[in-house]
């Protein structure tokens, strides 16, 4: 388990993720390996720089954890023999200083060589800082060390994290030291198109593990959203939990591993702008203290219709649509489509293509005929000329009915809670996360107006309801006492 030393200020790891890029044999008994580590720190005033040092786990020295002589000042050469990662970032952990980047030499002392990260890449380093503002989120892209351990072995490091606050870093204001790191499982997988011109697709995964016996736990699918920054291609809160489901392997042919295919994950998989995102893969191990990810790249032809907005809103009494498209290619129009409570879609009107092949235009609609205290959910249907069909994202609209909301009682509470909502919810997805992002539950899709929490630890929460025919997503803070 993990150990703080009390003299010295808080500086808590919350939750460690790997993804493994690679491994390659140099010989019999080394192998290199390439990974992107993921880990989520405790903010304190001590974080100016953060070090992080992992050695294979026969050879920990047990530095800054030891009952006698621990290291009051930070490790030098001497301290560090044996150790395959030494990872520093320049961390500046207030809004009004700059961006944080990783280091290219050990200020403690220049002769410890750093490891081999993708340093040039500007996006190697990125630092999610939660709302709340206590804890942060950090990705390293590209970490690559050669072990002195076999590739076919289960590598599994001991990890030991510091920071200080002096402008060498040199003096020890925190740490947190023998945090176990397994790098397993792997995780691949890709995304299935069903034809060039519509959506409605699949994902096959793979978990190998090079344990020698059968491991199992749960994954957790996500959509790849932008990043704060812009980004894509980096794990993060910003991105959306929608598939989650239990896994085992099993043990064939030499390959310890689990195999699921052609499996979908409605609603998200045949609407745009989702159905065309990439998508990552969370694997909780029993066993492991760190989760493991896999990115499943979204390479499915786009459709010959993109949009660039869909916006309604209520105007008196009616409703009006306004969307605009991207570029149109081979485009035959467009039916509005809109649905009541728990109706099923149906079209209200057509607006044939306008554009030019290959530019974009702007179009509205008005519906008129909105029934007083109605919830109304709308779509377009993107038709081509080859009656290839797409759908845009939902939106919905109230007409005097109640609003889309959320109760939650007691809050703050001792770990058991109510949740309440509107009669018209219909169809939800709820999803308990802790404070560093990770989920503690997931209830899956329900119609209930009333649901229950319990056996929450002491903490922060936070429940997020994703409303499956609109599209809308609120979340709720839960503080529990």
């Amino acid at each position: 388990m993990p150990f703080q030393y009390s003299a010295y200020a808080q500086c808590v790891i919350k939750s460690t993720i790997v993804k493994v890029n690679s491994s390659t044999p140099i010989d019999q008994t080394h192998c290199k390996v390439n990974f992107d580590f993921i880990f989520t720190l405790e903010r304190n005033s001590g974080n100016k720089y953060i070090y992080i040092h992992a050695w294979m786990a026969g050879q920990y020295p047990n530095n800054f954890c030891r009952t006698t002589d621990p290291l009051t000042k930070a490790p030098m050469a001497s301290d560090l023999l044996n150790s395959v990662v030494n990872i520093g970032i320049h961390n500046e952990p207030h809004a009004q200083h700059h961006i944080p980047y990783l280091l290219d030499s050990y200020l403690p002392d220049p002769t410890v060589p750093l490891t081999i990260t993708d340093i040039t890449n500007p996006n190697a380093l990125e630092r999610f800082v939660y709302p709340t503002g206590d804890s942060a989120m950090f990705t390293i892209k590209g970490v690559e060390t050669i072990v002195p351990l076999a590739c076919s072995s289960v590598i599994s490091l001991n990890v030991d994290f510091w920071s200080s606050q002096a402008d060498n870093g040199s003096v020890l204001h925190c740490y947190t030291c023998n945090t176990g790191i397994t790098i397993d499982p792997r995780v691949s997988g890709i995304i299935n198109c069903s034809s060039p011109t519509s959506i409605n697709r699949t994902f096959n995964l793979q978990i190998n593990t090079l344990a020698p016996t059968p491991i199992s736990g749960n994954y957790s699918v996500y959509l790849d959203n932008m990043t704060s920054l812009g980004v894509l291609g980096t794990f993060g809160p910003e991105d959306v939990l929608i598939f989650s489901n239990p896994y085992a392997t099993t043990i064939s042919g030499g390959i310890n591993g689990f195999f699921a295919n052609n499996v979908g994950y409605p609603p998200y998989n045949a609407t745009k702008p989702d159905a065309d995102k990439n998508l990552w893969v969370l694997v909780q191990t029993n066993g492991y203290t760190n989760q493991a990810l896999g990115f499943l790249a979204n390479n499915c032809a786009p459709l010959p219709i993109q949009l660039r907005s869909f916006e309604i809103k209520k105007v008196n009494q009616a409703v009006v649509l306004n969307w605009e498209t991207l570029m149109e290619l081979n485009c035959k129009g467009f039916d509005v489509q809109r649905k009541l409570g728990n109706e099923s879609f149906s079209t209200i009107g057509f607006i044939p293509a306008i554009a030019m092949e290959g530019t974009g235009y702007d179009y509205q609609f008005t519906d008129e005929n909105l029934k007083a205290g109605a919830v109304a959910f709308y779509r377009l249907k993107l038709v081509d000329k080859d009656n290839g069909v797409a759908y845009s994202e939902i939106k919905s609209v109230r007409n005097g009915a109640s609003k889309m909301l959320i109760s939650i009682n007691p809050n703050p509470g001792n770990g058991y809670v109510n949740v309440q909502l509107a009669s018209d919810a219909g169809t939800y997805n709820a999803v308990l996360f802790d404070y560093t992002g990770k989920v503690v539950k997931n209830f899956g899709f329900m119609q209930k107006e009333v649901f229950s929490i319990n056996n929450m630890k002491p903490g922060m929460y936070v429940l997020k309801i994703y409303f499956k025919d609109s599209g809308e997503q609120i979340a709720e803070r839960i503080i529990v006492q």
